[in-house]
């Protein structure tokens, strides 16, 4: 009778022993997972810190020089350049929000070259602009949090683009 008791015990105590075992796998996965979604959150949200600043100093050129009369200086315009060339390979034109993004920031090179006349001709450019530098900004700051959330990488939506009139 002792010898049973101790075998039920002991069957007892191992299927315990694997049930605990098995919730640590799954927490040992569970954590595995939330480590990656965090490394690829901090990833993405410092190239969001590096695509914000871009898009602020870029704005800042612009604001600086769209007014004036004045050519803008080659030191100047290869910052616009720069900053130009480091937004569009971020934002590589694979959805209808980043073609017109990209298409943008084509026309800011092209006002390097021409001037203020050149927004003249395009009224509400810069305004159009700056609302899809806005979207573009919280768009990847919710694809940091929905990764977080979701402990995957998620892609990051395509907001409705902003024209300016001409373009509509």
């Amino acid at each position: 009778m002792v010898d049973l008791d101790l075998k039920r015990s002991t069957a007892a105590i191992a299927k315990e022993t694997a049930e605990i075992a098995a919730k640590q796998a799954a927490l040992k996965d569970i954590e595995l997972k939330n480590a990656a979604a965090y490394r690829a959150a901090d990833t993405l949200l410092k190239r969001q810190e590096a695509l914000r600043n871009d898009i602020s100093a870029l704005l800042t050129l612009l604001d600086m020089h769209q007014q004036s009369a004045a050519p803008v200086p080659d030191e100047v315009k290869k910052d616009v350049l720069s900053r130009c060339n480091s937004i569009s390979l971020f934002v590589s034109p694979r959805g209808k929000f980043d073609e017109k993004l990209n298409d943008q920031l084509g026309h800011i090179a092209a006002f390097l070259d021409q001037g203020r006349e050149y927004w003249e001709a395009r009224p509400g450019f810069i305004s159009a602009f700056r609302l899809n530098c806005w979207n573009l900004v919280d768009a990847e700051f919710g694809r940091v949090r929905d990764t977080i959330q979701r402990g995957t990488l998620v892609e990051r939506q395509q907001p409705e683009p902003y024209l300016p009139p001409w373009q509509r």
